[in-house]
């Protein structure tokens, strides 16, 4: 559902509207990388309107699947994930090996977006070379946000303690709820 959903009604948004070149186009073949045939379509009532996805640090939550439906998600997590973020840690204390480039993930753990009515509500400001927890609807303290934060790479080199989690998330009767742990990403002091 949701790759026939962007392939005949998102894709040319990305191509040709956002201005960003050379955008995904160059890319799309690789797609095919990913398609199996043998996987059914699930239309999107099928799908449940609330969840949590563990490894990223997600919880997501919808009114419904309609256009004016009421949307937030809230994330905590290391970059690239915790199950990557484990194992670029354990592949380098054993070989020295870098093996994680998240330098596309930003500082947002414990940041949340909010959709509604057909409009962003509360939205990041997208994609920004020199990241910063500021442009996120996360926690500053005392102005400051993550320890490693203002440039492309803000998990470079940090251990592999420094992370952001999800302690616990419910969901129930239409509403969600999630409690997180950040602190690991602001400086110790």
């Amino acid at each position: 559902w949701l790759a026939h959903k962007v392939a005949t009604e998102h894709l040319w948004r990305e191509a040709y509207d956002s201005g960003v070149k050379p955008g995904v186009r160059p890319e799309a073949y690789q797609e095919l990388l990913w398609h199996d045939p043998d996987v059914p379509s699930v239309g999107v009532d099928d799908l449940p309107t609330s969840r949590f996805f563990p490894d990223l640090g997600v919880v997501s939550a919808r009114t419904s699947w309609e256009p004016d439906a009421v949307a937030v998600s809230f994330k905590a997590s290391p970059g690239g994930g915790h199950k990557a973020w484990r194992l670029s840690h354990d592949e380098r204390a054993r070989t020295g090996w870098v093996t994680l480039n998240a330098g596309h993930h930003h500082p947002d753990s414990g940041s949340f977006v909010l959709l509604g009515h057909g409009a962003y509500l509360a939205v990041d400001d997208g994609y920004a070379s020199r990241k910063r927890t500021d442009q996120h609807n996360g926690i500053l303290v005392d102005g400051l946000g993550f320890d490693n934060e203002n440039r492309y790479h803000v998990f470079e080199d940090l251990p592999a303690d420094r992370t952001a989690e999800i302690l616990t998330h419910t969901f129930a009767a239409g509403w969600a709820h999630a409690v997180s742990e950040s602190g690991a990403m602001y400086a110790p002091d």
